[in-house]
């Protein structure tokens, strides 16, 4: 069997300039490939537009004291099978999130400092609907949920936890 991680960064993210930060790292990283974004609700032209366009379905919100967006990793151990299994997750966390009106951004990276085979793709979540307006709280429910739909959406010999960390 093999198996996904969804990890949830929990790393302050509120303030005005977690979005740009988090977006910039996802997508200037010198190993993300800018060529295998996968969005919703989401431009992908230029790091402007997408910056622009969580704050724009943030706009009618007071975001101060709020977490502005939700930053996940997807990964699993280095496999033969591990580019399929992610690419699949980074889908069906798509799918999920937009189901509920919210937009999402995803990047995959391939490698990081010090591990070039450690595959995995960043996502960020608006916490604020645009078709809503609600938000998206930060609960174990929430991802559990998510978790589920990764586990009900890929291949069914693949299992998805979630798991919390410091960044």
């Amino acid at each position: 069997m093999k198996d996904g991680k969804i990890l949830v960064i929990e790393s302050p993210h509120q303030g005005d300039r977690v979005i740009e930060n988090v977006v910039n790292y996802m997508v200037n990283s010198p190993f993300a490939e800018r060529d295998e974004v996968i969005s919703y609700g989401i431009r992908t032209d230029s790091v402007l537009h997408m910056i622009e366009d969580f704050y724009a379905a943030q706009s009618r919100s007071d975001m101060d004291r709020h977490r502005r967006l939700f930053h996940l990793i997807l990964t699993t151990r280095a496999s033969g099978m591990m580019d399929t299994i992610l690419e699949e997750g980074a889908l069906a966390l798509r799918d999920h999130f937009a189901l509920l009106g919210h937009q999402v951004l995803l990047v995959p990276h391939y490698g990081s400092e010090g591990d070039h085979k450690n595959h995995h793709w960043h996502a960020a979540v608006n916490t604020i609907s645009y078709s809503t307006g609600r938000r998206l709280l930060d609960k174990y429910e929430t991802f559990n949920a998510l978790r589920d739909h990764l586990n009900q959406y890929t291949r069914s010999s693949w299992t998805w936890q979630c798991k919390q960390r410091n960044r």
